[in-house]
């Protein structure tokens, strides 16, 4: 350790985490540190946790005077205050917790009801650790001393931008100072998406697709009708932690794993929107066909420091009249929905227009009227494609419109969601019949020529723009 033990109370002093400074300091007098497997460390004194120090530097202090850890405070490696919680009788009060963005989030423990789940804990909202308080959302009442469950919220979307991913990341730190082994989700909502939060900061058991399988195969048996699913995926806390950033800040575990900034979300793992490291330093930006599009931001290797980069002026080109990206895309989004979302796909994509242009910081926008593309992605494919041979340019058309594809799906799923839940039982019911079914599904094989008919257009004209 960098710091001295008491350095460590004169920091919690300075932060006033809730306990006498005299009574922390007195324990740290007698504290032994201790590394874990996981690689933190942990200060404890005549048995009592006191300090629990990241690998990344953040500083977790907990109550000197209780015998089961209550977490009081955690700080940045530079002092700033990431969450503060408050405890009545031994249960959670409230905590507050810093968002990816700067601002805060706000956990009051009760005091709302849901009709689907009953009590509920209220979530709110703050540009700062003072508010003022804009509510979000509810999310079913769990016993936050010991949590041995991953509750549902009843508005997910209003958790946008981090909030959804720092309210997990809190329930695994909980279970971590409990020494809880798992926990699992029970809700009405085990989507895709909620299993990707979950991975942010829990581990699963085996193969990752086989457990996003069992997660989320019974999601429209249960999520229309006002019932609860429990998957069979057993949940192991990993949290990570939040190291700010001026605009943002960094989620890190063994490694930096993703990147907030600037409204943005990059992805060390996957997706257009991603974080790579380039020699001695972090890249943030857009990636496609497996090589940088378009760069945002840069880091130092430490993460400590970020400097914007300058994104490419439009260069106003003239597509090809394909005639075919429409249906082509359709499909792609399609495989990747399920069947109950396919008549509102449908009918999101016959009431816009595929545009090109250059949308900003990404491959691609979903308005009410268009669908825009970004003008050079047809130049990344030619570079991509130069000099190899027919049936590879193909095969790399392909892979270009299903990277197109997965950026704007989200945007696309969530619209047909909120309409399918909008609508009543009886149209529900008429959705998912078979004769629904049926014709939805020779609509879509009617679209796979299509499909076909592009990737070997823009095989043939790899220069095309």
């Amino acid at each position: 350790m960098s710091k001295s033990l008491l350095d460590f109370a004169a920091l919690a002093e300075a932060a006033q985490p809730g306990f006498p400074a005299g009574e922390f300091e007195a324990a740290l007098a007698h504290a032994a540190p201790e590394k874990t497997l996981g690689g933190d460390v942990l200060v404890r004194g005549e048995g009592k946790l006191l300090l629990r120090l990241r690998p990344y530097g953040t500083v977790v202090f907990y109550d000197p005077r209780e015998e089961n850890p209550e977490r009081l405070l955690a700080l940045s490696e530079n002092g700033e205050i990431l969450e503060r919680v408050s405890w009545k009788k031994k249960r959670l009060d409230e905590a507050r917790l810093r968002l990816p963005d700067g601002g805060w989030l706000f956990l009051r423990a009760g005091g709302a009801l849901s009709p689907l789940w009953g009590e509920s804990d209220q979530i709110f909202r703050g540009k700062s650790e003072e508010g003022p308080w804009e509510k979000l959302t509810i999310t079913r009442s769990i016993s936050w001393e010991s949590p041995r469950e991953i509750p549902p919220g009843e508005e997910p979307v209003k958790l946008a931008g981090g909030g959804g991913a720092v309210l997990l990341n809190f329930i695994a730190s909980l279970m971590v100072d409990r020494g809880a082994g798992s926990a699992r989700y029970r809700g009405p909502y085990p989507t895709d998406q909620l299993f990707d939060s979950l991975l942010a900061s829990f581990g699963v058991e085996g193969e990752p697709s086989e457990a996003r399988t069992r997660f989320t195969e019974k999601f429209f048996e249960v999520a229309f009708e006002g019932k609860a699913a429990e998957p069979a995926v057993d949940f192991r806390p990993h949290p990570f932690e939040l190291l700010p950033l001026p605009g943002g800040a960094l989620l890190a575990r063994e490694r930096f794993e993703r990147l907030y900034w600037e409204g943005l979300s990059y992805n060390a793992a996957a997706g257009t929107k991603r974080l790579w490291h380039d020699g001695d330093r972090w890249m943030a930006g857009l990636f496609c066909l497996g090589r940088p599009l378009e760069i945002h931001a840069e880091l130092d290797w430490a993460g400590r420091h970020i400097a914007a980069r300058t994104p490419k002026k439009a260069v106003p080109q003239k597509h090809p009249a394909f005639g075919e990206w429409r249906e082509a895309l359709s499909l792609l989004v399609l495989a990747g929905a399920a069947m109950p979302l396919w008549p509102s796909v449908f009918e999101v994509f016959e009431s816009r227009k595929i545009s090109f242009g250059m949308p900003r910081k990404t491959l691609s926008e979903v308005t009410e009227k268009e669908i825009l593309l970004r003008d050079d992605l047809l130049d990344a494919f030619a570079v991509r494609a130069a000099g190899v041979k027919r049936r590879e340019r193909i095969d790399a058309a392909l892979a270009l419109l299903t990277e197109i594809a997965a950026d704007f799906s989200p945007q696309i799923l969530a619209v047909a969601q909120e309409r399918l839940a909008q609508a009543g039982a009886e149209e529900r019911s008429r959705l998912l019949s078979p004769q629904t079914v049926a014709a939805l599904r020779k609509r879509a094989e009617e679209k796979a020529p299509a499909l076909a008919r592009l990737c070997a257009q823009i095989a043939e004209e790899p220069g095309a723009g």
